[in-house]
């Protein structure tokens, strides 16, 4: 179904704007007139031909939309230049870049203003909002300089918190790797030897054979069944709506708390910054939900933001939302004040930033150990279950 932009005036003579997907302008219009007067009502161009813009894409435009509109160098040929650039000197081609840059450059030149330009890309709502808001004071170059600032730094947040979840998984298939390989090509010689000799093997020499038979006799069809137990886990949570998704992994051991802070990371920087560009209250409340990326928050920040609609206070309204932070009730204090406002929720989010890394930390401390011990004593049973017999044999020998 097409999409639409609109412009409204609730109850309280206050300017919202937003987008909604309707079967046609009647059934937007209908929907929209529930809620106030229509300001402005207009179709999305879906612009087929367009190449969209991915989430790292689209921070890369806003860092140098930032730097050509701070300089006062003309987008359109600003655009292009550094679209060769990019392909020039990225290693990897920069061709992806440099058309949607191209594109961009040319809806400019039709006519178009910059953000419906960029919204067009398929940029994020966020930054599509930050542009709006920078157009409207006059000031897009300040306002894209504070959306890079704060990008950048949860961008920071993703990879360390990344590299928590990469190094324990490659440290346990390393491991995993060499005892299969001891499996299947060490310990079946060491069978063959014994076996031949005649020896009675002790406990531990007979379990380590057994499992070596298991891995080698079954491993294929052990390796076949844990794909196809991940693929069909995977199939069967597309059964569950996003919000039930983002229960069950809030809930996984060590792992959910992590994935909880980033997420009230971006949502409250995201949220702050919004409000510090004068982008009105209940749209910022939406934004910020939508760019947070978690099921649950878009769903808490829909309802926030109809309450704030409905006339109740930013105050009055955090007590009748559940699943809202307790933090939250600190930083709405400043609600009169939106630089008050902004700056309390950016606090917020630095906070929730440095428990993310804590938790990663913690993960990382609590991980490498935990696999380096059992490591160590998978291999200390495999050594000693595999020499057992053989001092035994020598001694037989002698």
């Amino acid at each position: 179904m097409p999409r639409f932009r609109y412009i409204r005036i609730d109850s309280t003579g206050q300017h919202l704007q937003g987008e909604l997907v309707a079967a046609d302008e009647q059934a937007a219009r209908m929907e929209l007139q529930a809620l106030g007067t229509i300001e402005d009502l207009k179709q999305i161009d879906p612009q087929h031909g367009s190449e969209r813009l991915s989430r790292n894409d689209s921070e890369e435009l806003a860092a140098h939309l930032s730097e050509l509109t701070t300089s006062g160098v003309p987008l359109e040929e600003g655009l292009r230049v550094l679209g060769d650039e990019i392909q020039k000197f990225s290693l990897f081609g920069g061709g992806k870049v440099r058309r949607q840059f191209e594109q961009l450059a040319t809806k400019l030149e039709q006519g178009q203003t910059l953000d419906d330009a960029v919204e067009s890309q398929g940029a994020p709502a966020d930054l599509v909002a930050v542009i709006r808001s920078g157009l409207r004071t006059g000031d897009a170059g300040q306002a894209l300089t504070q959306y890079v600032t704060y990008i950048k730094s949860l961008s920071s947040l993703r990879g360390r918190v990344t590299i928590s979840f990469v190094y324990p998984a490659i440290l346990f298939a390393l491991a995993t790797s060499l005892f299969i390989a001891l499996m299947v090509f060490i310990v079946p010689d060491f069978k063959d030897i014994y076996y031949g000799f005649g020896i009675d093997l002790p406990f531990m020499t007979v379990a380590l054979v057994g499992v070596s038979d298991l891995v080698t006799i079954y491993g294929g069809w052990l390796f076949i069944g844990s794909a196809l137990g991940v693929v069909a886990s995977m199939l069967l949570s597309r059964l569950f709506s996003r919000s039930t998704r983002r229960y069950i992994q809030l809930h996984i051991p060590l792992f959910g708390r992590i994935l909880q802070a980033i997420s009230m990371a971006r949502f409250t920087h995201a949220l702050g910054f919004l409000t510090e560009n004068e982008v009105p209250l209940s749209e910022s409340l939406v934004l910020s939900g939508e760019s947070s990326g978690d099921a649950l928050i878009m769903k808490v920040t829909k309802d926030w933001a109809s309450e704030l609609e409905a006339g109740q206070s930013l105050r009055d309204t955090i007590g009748n939302i559940p699943g809202l932070h307790s933090e939250l009730l600190q930083a709405v204090q400043w609600e009169s004040d939106s630089r008050f406002l902004a700056r309390a929720l950016h606090a917020l989010g630095e906070m929730y930033e440095s428990r993310a890394k804590i938790e990663a930390a913690r993960i990382i401390a609590i991980t490498e150990p935990v696999i380096a011990l059992g490591t160590g004593l998978v291999f200390c049973f495999t050594v000693i279950g595999l020499f057992l017999p053989l001092i035994q044999l020598m001694n037989d020998l002698s």
